[in-house]
């Protein structure tokens, strides 16, 4: 074989899996913003961060922050909670969903997240990984 063939064979190889690296990225991986006007039920999180989340994450665990739906008088919201306990798949009756998620901040003026009780794993968009320095 010819090794200019090769070196133009190995070039858009590379090409294509950075290409593929670079959209998986863009599938996995998001940025949210928290309104600056408004309080948030976290802490760690002061109004107006940008949060790097994970939307595609392999599980969820107690402490993690996420971004779950809640479909209220019909329309979807999403809120930002914090995961008090995991139930496992099968390991409860079927009126048990999955998570249990609270807000930390007792200050929080927003809804009453006891009234939210387990949510699905379905219902949760994303997992927050970290504060957006910039």
């Amino acid at each position: 074989m010819n090794p200019r063939r090769l070196q133009v064979g190995l070039r858009r190889a590379c090409y294509a899996l950075a290409a593929a690296g670079v959209l998986y990225l863009f599938w996995r991986y998001d940025t949210q913003y928290l309104p600056e006007e408004r309080a948030t039920p976290l802490r760690r999180f002061p109004a107006g961060s940008r949060l790097f989340v994970d939307r595609h994450p392999p599980g969820y665990a107690p402490g993690d922050a996420v971004i779950f739906r809640v479909v209220e008088e019909g329309a979807p919201r999403l809120y930002l909670g914090l995961v008090e306990s995991v139930v496992p798949a099968g390991a409860a009756p079927r009126d048990v969903r999955g998570l249990c998620v609270a807000s930390d901040d007792p200050a929080w003026p927003g809804p009453d997240y006891a009234g939210f009780g387990t949510i699905d794993r379905a219902d949760c968009r994303s997992r927050v990984l970290f504060v957006w320095p910039w």
